[in-house]
């Protein structure tokens, strides 16, 4: 089928001549307000430094996946979210009315609009011939078309909001973690800004970006809320606009955190009873208030999760894994498999640590056939040996035991391993894996260095106590 490219006389699909000057003036701009921060705000402190170095990184992984996308890709998802966002840009300026209208529909009302523009006829067709009339991809082209507005339809201008919005997500997380365990904050600002598939695949105009921050400013601005009990109208708005657009592109992300955001404030506020006695009692009323309250959150959310409602997962995993090995066929896609297809309850559970080793530890470095499957594969390999070096200086038994003594470790943990279970389970493709599992890396990477910490910090005191004692 013969390429269309749509990029006005470069002969590219995306990359446009009017990239040459907003490109560099958004990343300009981006950068005086982060100096602005690192020297007024933070009076270039270590947290200043470190958010100039995320904010380049930022940068850095937006050209990339731009670059990647029109030279390598060839097009993708993202040239959908980039070319339908014209039909908003032209709408603005020729018909109002119908801009308004586009805004605030849904995917299925767009199909009833009556629209015809000579100057936006291939670009509102696009979106037709396309058939992305999902909410998920209309959301993301709707937020495409308002940024349009301000970068006059600059494919890296836009790809640099979206990237800076996966940043604020990734700061806030930061600085929740670094909050509370204030003598972790290098390893955090490694865990939320220097994991290469965060800094490549949360960045550019893809769906990615948008859900990894807004789940960011979910996690915070809940443990604000309700475990600080800080009331502020400001994290308010900040729960209600990141649940909405996580729900809206990729619900099984809100489905997925939802356990153990649950469990953090119970566990939080438990942990401020002294009494045993009355702990004891409050636990089982708890459980039960937790049980019950996921199971409404469910049965309430059932219609925004549509495919990934708890009746229909099975049947979504596997047309997840039917297209990916139908991708192996067609691009020769790098596919892994998990055993043999089992789809009762039984089956799904059996292949929990297979999934939940391919998330965090596979592509193994024998597996890579191409350069960038051996990318992912050095990074699992960061992840295997900072897992073992763990385990080795802190034990398996007090492992868990730390996980169960701190509530945002239970958060942690609990989120960390059910998304990787279902983003493992559901892909069967190294290349589909490394972009889909973004949203757990930081949450697991952070647990480990903080069960590293905490368990290394008290074999280190109960030696030096049992020195002082054979002194003695």
């Amino acid at each position: 089928m013969e390429k269309v490219y749509y990029g006005a006389s470069t002969g590219l699909i995306f990359i446009q001549y009017s990239d040459l000057f907003f490109g560099p003036l958004y990343i300009y701009l981006f950068y005086r307000l982060i100096k602005y921060l690192k020297e007024v705000k933070f009076n270039n402190d270590y947290r200043g430094k470190t958010l100039m170095t995320a904010y380049w990184l930022k940068v850095l992984g937006t050209i990339a996946i731009c670059l990647i996308y029109e030279f390598y890709y060839g097009g993708g998802d993202m040239e959908s979210y980039f070319w339908g966002a014209k039909s908003f840009l032209v709408s603005f300026f020729n018909h109002p009315d119908i801009f308004f209208r586009m805004l605030f529909a849904n995917s299925n009302d767009l199909k009833k609009i009556d629209y015809y523009d000579p100057d936006n006829q291939l670009f509102y067709s696009y979106i037709y011939s396309r058939h992305f009339f999902s909410t998920a991809e209309f959301t993301v082209i709707k937020i495409s078309g308002l940024i349009s507005l301000v970068t006059f339809h600059s494919f890296i201008a836009n790809s640099l909001f979206f990237s800076m919005f996966s940043l604020y997500g990734s700061w806030k997380l930061f600085n929740l973690l670094s909050e509370v365990y204030p003598a972790l904050e290098k390893q955090f600002a490694i865990a939320c800004f220097y994991i290469p598939s965060i800094i490549f695949w949360g960045s550019g105009l893809l769906k990615d970006p948008i859900t990894f921050g807004g789940l960011c400013l979910v996690v915070y601005s809940s443990y604000r809320l309700f475990v600080q009990l800080k009331f502020y109208p400001k994290y308010m708005i900040a729960l209600g606009v990141s649940s909405f657009l996580v729900l809206q592109i990729k619900p099984y992300i809100f489905l997925s955190v939802l356990p153990g955001l649950m469990l953090l404030i119970l566990f939080s506020h438990l942990k401020k009873v002294n009494l045993p006695f009355l702990k004891a009692l409050m636990m089982p009323f708890l459980i039960s208030v937790f049980i019950a309250f996921t199971y409404l959150m469910a049965n309430s959310l059932k219609k925004q999760m549509g495919k990934y409602a708890i009746e229909n997962l099975t049947t979504t995993m596997q047309q997840f894994q039917e297209w990916h090995f139908a991708e192996k066929e067609l691009y020769g896609a790098s596919v892994y498999s998990l055993g043999s297809s089992d789809y009762s309850t039984f089956g799904i559970l059996k292949k929990f640590p297979l999934a939940v080793n391919v998330t965090y530890f596979r592509p193994y470095i024998w597996e890579s056939r191409k350069p960038i499957i051996l990318l992912s594969a050095l990074e699992s390999m960061w992840f295997i040996l900072l897992t073992l070096r763990t385990f080795y200086r802190v034990g398996v038994f007090n492992f868990f035991r730390i996980i169960g003594e701190e509530p945002l470790l239970i958060f942690t943990f609990i989120f960390s391993m059910i998304f990787a279970f279902a983003v493992g389970l559901s892909s069967y493709n190294f290349g589909a894996l490394a972009r889909y599992k973004i949203p757990c890396m930081s949450y697991y990477m952070a647990t480990i260095y903080v069960i590293d910490y905490i368990g290394y910090s008290k074999k280190k005191e109960s030696e030096k106590a049992e020195l002082r004692n054979i002194e003695v």
